[in-house]
Protein backbone atom coordinates (compact mmCIF):
# COMPACT_ATOMS: atom_id res chain seq x y z
CA UNK A 1 0.00 0.00 0.00
CA UNK A 2 1.22 3.20 -0.85
CA UNK A 3 2.06 5.79 1.62
CA UNK A 4 0.44 8.59 -0.07
CA UNK A 5 2.80 11.61 0.92
CA UNK A 6 1.57 13.68 -1.85
CA UNK A 7 -1.65 13.36 -0.58
CA UNK A 8 -0.90 13.92 3.42
CA UNK A 9 1.59 16.74 2.09
CA UNK A 10 -1.26 18.43 -0.23
CA UNK A 11 -3.49 18.85 3.54
CA UNK A 12 -0.67 19.27 5.39
CA UNK A 13 0.75 22.56 3.69
CA UNK A 14 -2.56 23.28 2.01
CA UNK A 15 -3.79 24.00 5.87
CA UNK A 16 -0.82 25.72 6.88
CA UNK A 17 -1.29 27.88 3.88
CA UNK A 18 -4.82 28.44 4.73
CA UNK A 19 -4.39 29.63 7.92
CA UNK A 20 -0.53 31.25 7.30
CA UNK A 21 -2.41 34.65 6.79
CA UNK A 22 -3.44 35.07 10.06
CA UNK A 23 -0.56 34.66 11.46
CA UNK A 24 1.22 37.64 9.56
CA UNK A 25 -1.73 39.48 10.85
CA UNK A 26 -0.95 38.63 14.69
CA UNK A 27 2.32 40.26 13.41
CA UNK A 28 1.06 43.17 12.29
CA UNK A 29 -1.58 43.51 15.29
CA UNK A 30 1.77 43.27 17.39
CA UNK A 31 3.78 46.11 16.00
CA UNK A 32 0.44 48.23 16.02
CA UNK A 33 0.22 47.40 19.77
CA UNK A 34 -3.39 46.05 19.45
CA UNK A 35 -2.71 43.17 22.02
CA UNK A 36 -6.53 42.31 22.18
CA UNK A 37 -6.50 41.48 18.23
CA UNK A 38 -2.95 39.87 18.52
CA UNK A 39 -3.66 37.46 20.84
CA UNK A 40 -6.76 36.40 19.05
CA UNK A 41 -4.98 35.81 16.03
CA UNK A 42 -2.68 33.82 17.32
CA UNK A 43 -5.21 31.93 19.57
CA UNK A 44 -7.10 30.88 15.90
CA UNK A 45 -3.57 30.44 14.01
CA UNK A 46 -2.98 27.75 16.62
CA UNK A 47 -6.12 26.62 16.51
CA UNK A 48 -6.44 26.31 12.82
CA UNK A 49 -2.67 24.53 13.13
CA UNK A 50 -4.24 22.11 15.43
CA UNK A 51 -7.02 21.02 13.39
CA UNK A 52 -4.71 20.62 10.19
CA UNK A 53 -2.90 18.16 12.58
CA UNK A 54 -5.13 16.36 14.66
CA UNK A 55 -8.33 16.06 11.94
CA UNK A 56 -5.87 14.96 9.56
CA UNK A 57 -8.48 12.63 6.49
CA UNK A 58 -6.07 9.81 7.09
CA UNK A 59 -6.61 9.77 10.85
CA UNK A 60 -10.57 9.69 9.71
CA UNK A 61 -10.70 7.69 6.87
CA UNK A 62 -14.19 6.90 6.69
CA UNK A 63 -15.20 10.37 7.21
CA UNK A 64 -16.28 12.75 4.32
CA UNK A 65 -13.70 14.71 3.04
CA UNK A 66 -16.64 18.06 2.84
CA UNK A 67 -16.67 17.99 6.83
CA UNK A 68 -13.63 17.75 7.54
CA UNK A 69 -12.71 20.70 5.68
CA UNK A 70 -15.80 22.32 6.63
CA UNK A 71 -14.54 22.05 10.41
CA UNK A 72 -10.90 24.54 9.00
CA UNK A 73 -13.40 26.35 7.07
CA UNK A 74 -15.09 27.46 10.04
CA UNK A 75 -11.88 28.09 12.00
CA UNK A 76 -10.74 30.38 8.97
CA UNK A 77 -14.03 32.31 8.80
CA UNK A 78 -14.56 32.89 12.66
CA UNK A 79 -10.90 34.20 12.64
CA UNK A 80 -11.58 36.69 9.93
CA UNK A 81 -15.09 37.74 11.01
CA UNK A 82 -13.24 38.67 14.42
CA UNK A 83 -10.26 39.87 13.24
CA UNK A 84 -12.19 42.15 11.05
CA UNK A 85 -14.29 43.26 14.10
CA UNK A 86 -10.74 43.53 16.09
CA UNK A 87 -8.79 45.39 13.07
CA UNK A 88 -12.03 47.98 12.66
CA UNK A 89 -13.71 47.73 15.94
CA UNK A 90 -16.55 50.46 14.73
CA UNK A 91 -17.77 48.52 11.96
CA UNK A 92 -19.08 45.18 12.98
CA UNK A 93 -22.31 46.63 11.21
CA UNK A 94 -21.09 46.36 7.50
CA UNK A 95 -21.51 42.59 8.57
CA UNK A 96 -25.21 43.50 7.85
CA UNK A 97 -24.94 43.59 4.54
CA UNK A 98 -24.45 40.56 3.08
CA UNK A 99 -22.58 41.21 -0.36
CA UNK A 100 -19.42 39.88 1.97
CA UNK A 101 -21.16 36.27 1.04
CA UNK A 102 -20.19 36.34 -2.24
CA UNK A 103 -16.66 36.73 -1.39
CA UNK A 104 -16.92 33.30 0.49
CA UNK A 105 -18.25 31.51 -1.78
CA UNK A 106 -15.42 29.82 -3.63
CA UNK A 107 -14.21 28.48 -0.35
CA UNK A 108 -17.24 26.15 -0.45
CA UNK A 109 -15.77 24.40 -3.60
CA UNK A 110 -14.60 21.95 -2.46
CA UNK A 111 -17.34 20.81 -0.10
CA UNK A 112 -19.18 20.45 -3.25
CA UNK A 113 -16.32 18.81 -5.04
CA UNK A 114 -15.09 16.27 -2.82
CA UNK A 115 -17.56 16.34 0.23
CA UNK A 116 -19.10 13.13 0.34
CA UNK A 117 -15.86 10.89 -0.59
CA UNK A 118 -13.87 9.68 2.23
CA UNK A 119 -10.08 8.96 2.89
CA UNK A 120 -10.20 5.22 2.33
CA UNK A 121 -12.67 5.67 -0.87
CA UNK A 122 -10.01 7.75 -2.59
CA UNK A 123 -7.11 5.85 -1.37
CA UNK A 124 -8.37 2.12 -1.51
CA UNK A 125 -7.68 1.19 1.81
Amino acid sequence: MPENRGAKAGWTWGGIGSIIWILILAIVLLVQGNYLGMVCSVAFFLAGILYVILVAPWKHPNTPFGLIYLGLLVIILAAAAVLIITWYPGQAAEFKNLRWLFFVLPLLIPIFIMGKKTWSQMHNE
